[in-house]
């Protein structure tokens, strides 16, 4: 294999211009970044020897030569390139071992789910078709799952490569959206309507939660339109903050068919505030 071919370098080019041609390529064909991975052990193969002075020195002489040698790749030392090239701004986790040892591609799957269904953990069946085999997967969703939230299967992707390590399972949770509560994390967000007598006086007001159950709300004197009440501990479950709250927008009705007396009563109301 011609190392400063593979780079897509010239011969005499400088050990930066390796490296900037190097870090190019193993983006470019980097597994992470869904690149091919016999490229990608290639493209390091030829880096680990012109990418080094001494061995690039000595590969020169061997070609001039046109000695028969036969440079073996360690990778064990290709984790040092990683750290060197990609350090820790570029999003890849996986050190070159990974790779070395190739596995099969990864399978990826939807599941959608609705709002109200996350109050508790669920478990969906998934078939794959994995290449070679066929394989039904239970996916367990935790209560409370973020919109977006991805559970991995380790081995359960694709296995057509016989030689290769099976790969994973991604499945990604997708929470629909409801036609009366919006999701904030782990609070639960809607409306309550109330009229305005009993805004103006204060009350308590029944209201139907995601989960069926009735909440009886407590309407302060005065309430305002857009003004937010909050019932703590209603909203949805997290593992990490427990339940959220259940906040509640106020939403006042205003009649529209009063009678004569009805609107002098008001009148009569409104000019005893004005003294």
């Amino acid at each position: 294999m011609d190392y400063y071919k593979t780079l897509g370098v010239d011969k005499n080019a400088t050990q930066d211009s390796i490296k900037r041609a190097y870090r190019t390529l193993a983006k470019q064909y980097h597994p992470d970044n869904g690149g091919d991975t016999e490229k990608f052990k290639k493209i390091n193969q030829a880096y680990s020897i012109i990418g080094d002075e001494h061995k690039r020195h000595q590969y020169n002489q061997d070609t001039a030569t046109k000695s028969n040698n036969n440079y073996n790749f360690n990778h064990n030392n290709m984790d040092d390139f990683f750290s060197d090239i990609f350090k820790s701004t570029t999003g890849f986790h996986h050190s070159y071992h990974d790779y070395a040892q190739a596995k099969n591609k990864d399978l990826r799957t939807t599941l959608h789910v609705s709002l109200e269904s996350v109050l508790d953990a669920q478990c969906k069946t998934v078939h794959l078709n994995r290449g070679r085999s066929q394989k039904t997967v239970q996916v367990d969703i935790p209560a409370g799952v973020n919109d977006g939230a991805t559970i991995r299967y380790s081995g359960y992707g694709q296995d057509v490569r016989t030689t290769a390590a099976p790969g994973d399972l991604l499945v990604t949770i997708k929470v629909k959206l409801h036609k009366k509560f919006i999701r904030d994390y782990n609070n639960l967000h809607s409306t309550i309507e109330i009229d305005a007598i009993d805004a103006m006086l204060g009350t308590s007001a029944e209201f139907q939660n995601i989960d069926n159950s009735k909440i009886l709300v407590k309407i302060p004197a005065g309430a305002q339109p857009g003004q937010q009440l909050r019932v703590a501990k209603k909203g949805l479950p997290n593992n990490n903050t427990g339940v959220g709250d259940l906040i509640l927008t106020v939403k006042i009705n205003i009649p529209c068919n009063l009678n004569d007396q009805q609107k002098e009563l008001l009148r009569q109301i409104k000019n005893q505030n004005k003294g």
